[in-house]
């Protein structure tokens, strides 16, 4: 394949085939295993002479923010490698503020990395490969854990002024209104790589779908609020469905204010979706209602076992293969191995994770594959409330259908499901 000056190239395909691999060797962060050749500009990006030349030609921005991160403070962390190629603060000074305006981080400057959401951190990536005005720009699935509607807009404008700066554009993404911005789209199935039309692409992810029905209502998202009496309004919820009742829950990093007086209750057989601007605290409250962090004030009372996905599949798996991790919480329960195993291949099938990823270690994965197995054994926790933050992120429509699919089963046994959007 080739890719011109100043296009704009949009890379798809399924979970796993390839797109992440493809992006790290054009960048020069990944040697193909066999015989092949990859050439930037002229340059071999795997040879000692050009590789610091490709490196000041092509920036790319990591599917993973915690990748791209080497300093705990964001504006030293961006600061970094135009200082390393002797651009002037006065410079650096002036670039930076461009960006954390464009990319909406005013007065995220001095924070920590670790006080920001993910979609925050993502921004901060791009805004360290931005800085540095590369010829090329590689971005992998780089807005996943943005909104879909902050990401296009993102895009379109990283896109509108690489165009004005002769930039090439490369990109990774699963999402359709994301594809349709592209020049051209590459699809990768079964490691051919084949120019298609957008309207022909397998595997993309369905535009603007939601799998969810209720919204948890007031504040940010908007709770169900607490009555005259000091007792949550359950509205059609009875008594013995309640599993989850939080009383006028606040939460702050600092002196700043992340949850502010939200009260509600969570029943049996619901599915409730938390949504909001970027950075209102919807991740920061299911981690409230997980129990990993503890309310400023108020009360969070649970009935019955409770398990959490996170935003970042990474962070959730530790075992040595797919299949080990999926059986640990039915082997930490007491259930004997062979019957851990058997739960851990059906979950596993359901959710199309292949056979021939079972034995691999799950790091090794691409980052939707990473998403289905946290997936796969969160539901082998066989919990009563299941907290997802953005399960959907990373996969492509068959992912995202099979695990509706599954979240359907749960509420057909009664369970109650949160999801993040």
């Amino acid at each position: 394949m080739e890719i011109a000056k100043g296009e704009v190239v949009a890379i798809t395909g399924a979970c796993g085939s390839g797109k992440t691999t493809l992006v790290s060797c054009i960048a020069g962060i990944r040697r193909p295993e066999k015989i092949g050749m990859v050439l930037v500009d002229g340059l071999d990006p795997f040879s000692q002479l050009d590789e610091r030349k490709i490196h000041r030609l092509c920036g790319i921005v990591q599917q993973d923010p915690d990748d791209d991160i080497v300093f705990d403070s964001v504006i030293r962390d961006i600061a970094f490698a135009p200082e390393n190629i002797g651009l002037e603060k006065q410079r650096i000074s002036k670039r930076a503020l461009t960006y954390f305006k464009s990319l909406e981080l005013i007065g995220k400057q001095k924070r920590r990395y670790d006080e920001l959401s993910l979609g925050e951190k993502q921004r901060a990536c791009i805004a360290g490969v931005l800085i540095m005005h590369h010829d090329i720009l590689v971005m992998d699935d780089a807005f996943s854990m943005m909104d879909d509607e902050k990401a296009v807009k993102l895009l379109k404008s990283i896109i509108s002024s690489a165009r004005k700066k002769g930039q090439t554009v490369i990109y990774t993404s699963s999402k359709y209104d994301e594809l349709a911005l592209a020049d051209r789209i590459i699809q990768l199935k079964q490691g051919t790589a084949t120019v298609k039309q957008l309207d022909d692409i397998e595997n993309v992810a369905p535009k603007g779908a939601s799998p969810v029905e209720d919204t948890i209502p007031g504040a940010e998202f908007g709770i169900r609020a607490l009555g005259p009496d000091g007792t949550p309004i359950y509205d059609d919820l009875t008594e013995d469905s309640v599993l989850a009742v939080f009383r006028d829950i606040h939460f702050n990093y600092g002196r700043e204010r992340i949850i502010a007086g939200i009260s509600g209750a969570l029943g049996r057989g619901r599915m409730y979706r938390i949504t909001g601007p970027a950075s209102s605290g919807k991740s920061t409250f299911l981690k409230l209602l997980a129990g990993l962090i503890k309310p400023t004030a108020g009360s969070i009372d649970t009935y019955g076992k409770l398990v959490c996905g996170l935003q970042l599949p990474s962070s959730q798996l530790f075992d040595d293969s797919v299949i080990e991790d999926v059986m640990y919480q039915k082997r930490a329960s007491g259930v004997s191995r062979a019957d851990a195993r058997l739960e851990a291949e059906m979950i596993l099938t359901k959710l199309g994770v292949p056979k021939k990823l079972w034995e691999r270690h799950p790091l090794t994965l691409s980052m939707g594959e990473q998403r289905l197995v946290v997936l796969a054994g969160v539901f082998a926790a066989d919990a009563d409330i299941i907290l997802l933050d953005k399960p959907f992120t990373g996969l492509d429509s068959e992912g995202y259908y099979k695990v509706r699919m599954f979240i359907d089963e749960l509420l057909r046994e009664r369970k109650c499901v949160v999801v993040v959007e």
